[in-house]
């Protein structure tokens, strides 16, 4: 799903904000006049998921963002209040991976796993696709050792990755949880942090700091000594100081020293 290689289709401001009729039965939840009462209740989930959320944002609020990039964000459905007219317009995209997975999460939050399977094989979705879009679903949704199982899974191809480790480090409500998720994820997706930015790295070395895991200190230094970036490891030794210490303490030159 990585939006630089994608073809989007240009979507009109103004097209209908009516449910496809092709796609009507994979949402029998919706119609054109009504909102249903389940509406409201999803909303109200998905607004305190938000909020949870490092960025105050969805998983599925960025791929649409990557499906309808024509769209300004005041011409952009939002999810969950404008469902169908979101369903018309990520339909009107074409054969976009994006637009498609997009189609597939809203069917998981609105009808359930079967009429959603049922959906992705009606869009020839291919599996990597399935199984990515429906790890970040169950992000979203708080599920997060379920999502991991997806995200490990070797036919996933590791996307959205800075964001990952940024959920996993801090919406779960219990910081061993955290530190668990984080490294569950970083070991079992392979993730090369050198790929990405010390930030990814900071969250890693945080969760190998924890107080459960006192064994990890040994591998957070070996991270942080042998970081690509020279410039960076001082600043990553901080990370490791503060984590275990709660600050940064007299003992950072000494043991920054080593470092170089």
């Amino acid at each position: 799903m990585d939006s630089s290689q994608e073809s989007f289709v240009v979507v009109s401001p103004h097209h209908p904000a009516h449910l496809p009729a092709h796609l009507a039965r994979f949402f029998p939840s919706l119609n054109d006049s009504t909102s249903p009462p389940s509406l409201h209740d999803l909303a109200q989930r998905v607004d305190e998921q938000r909020t949870r959320q490092p960025d105050h944002k969805l998983f599925i609020d960025h791929l649409v963002a990557l499906a309808l990039p024509d769209l300004d964000a005041a011409h952009r459905p939002s999810y969950p209040h404008d469902v169908a007219s979101l369903v018309a317009r990520l339909a009107a995209a074409g054969p976009s991976p994006v637009a498609r997975s997009s189609l597939y999460y809203l069917a998981l939050a609105m009808s359930g796993a079967d009429l959603a399977r049922d959906l992705a094989h009606d869009l020839v979705l291919p599996v990597p696709f399935r199984l990515a879009t429906r790890a970040l679903f169950l992000v979203d949704s708080g599920q997060y050792a379920l999502a991991l199982r997806h995200l490990a899974d070797p036919r996933v191809q590791a996307d959205f990755v800075p964001r990952t480790l940024a959920v996993l480090a801090s919406a779960p409500a219990d910081p061993k949880d955290r530190a668990q998720l984080v490294l569950g994820y970083w070991r079992l997706a392979r993730i090369r942090l050198d790929d990405y930015s010390s930030d990814e790295c900071k969250h890693v070395l945080r969760a190998l700091c924890a107080p459960e895991r006192p064994r990890g200190v040994h591998e957070a230094w070996q991270l942080a000594r042998t970081w690509p970036v020279e410039a960076e490891r001082d600043q990553l030794a901080a990370t490791i100081l503060e984590t275990c210490f709660g600050g940064a303490s007299s003992l950072t030159f000494i043991l920054t020293a080593d470092m170089h």
